[in-house]
């Protein structure tokens, strides 16, 4: 969160869809993937 603050406070904002950052993991060669708060894996297509 703190993060995402600082950016915020630079007058910066990041709108990336869940779908753009599926592209981006699989365009970088890995398997995007979802985990709960158990970490239990869900993979994505």
């Amino acid at each position: 969160m703190l993060e995402e603050n600082v950016v915020k406070a630079a007058g910066t904002s990041n709108h990336t869809t869940e779908e753009e950052l599926r592209q981006i993991i699989r365009g970088a060669g890995f398997r995007p993937v979802q985990r709960d708060t158990l970490y239990t894996t869900f993979f994505l297509n």
